[in-house]
């Protein structure tokens, strides 16, 4: 576990830590212990509500999408678009041999950081049915960021929703 991937569109974005610095690179020469990837011929436009704001009411309004439009399946792929007041982050960095897993020690092994009011992307899955598989075990969504200006790409910890922010679902 060193590092994270990210594809966007089709254009792969690795993060890595080297030298306790930030590395980035845009090939797809790299290996995964864990990838999970989806292939969204369209995406369709979702209102946002509001007062959304936290990863804890994108969840919520994750889990009732699913409900809601019939055709949508977990694992489901998302992405959100936009201005965001908050994005905590992490690039991991583990230490071999350490077999104790914990999201905190996958948060704290490399890099981490925090963003505010900055322009990104976020890809993430939802799933209310692969805690441990897809997701760390006490939350539905695994995702990852990359800033518009692509100098900083991760996993994301936790995150803020402002107005505006687009979210894109899978086209029924």
């Amino acid at each position: 576990l060193k590092g994270e991937i990210q594809i966007f569109a089709g254009q792969p974005l690795i993060s890595s830590v080297v030298d306790s610095q930030l590395a980035l690179s845009q090939s797809f020469k790299h290996g995964a212990a864990l990838l999970a990837y989806a292939e969204v011929a369209k995406w369709q436009k979702i209102d946002l509500p509001a007062e959304l704001s936290s990863r804890d009411d994108l969840e919520t309004f994750l889990q009732s999408e699913i409900a809601r439009q019939p055709g949508l399946q977990q694992p489901m792929p998302f992405l959100l678009r936009g201005l965001l007041p908050m994005l905590k982050w992490h690039v991991i960095n583990w230490v071999e041999g350490d077999s104790v897993h914990t999201h905190e020690k996958h948060r704290t092994s490399g890099l981490h950081g925090e963003l505010r009011e900055q322009s990104v992307e976020v890809f993430g899955f939802y799933s209310s049915e692969h805690h441990g598989i897809l997701s760390h075990h006490t939350t539905d969504i695994h995702a990852h960021f990359k800033t518009t200006d692509a100098n900083l790409a991760g996993h994301v910890d936790d995150l803020e929703i402002g107005p505006g922010t687009e979210l894109f679902l899978p086209a029924r």
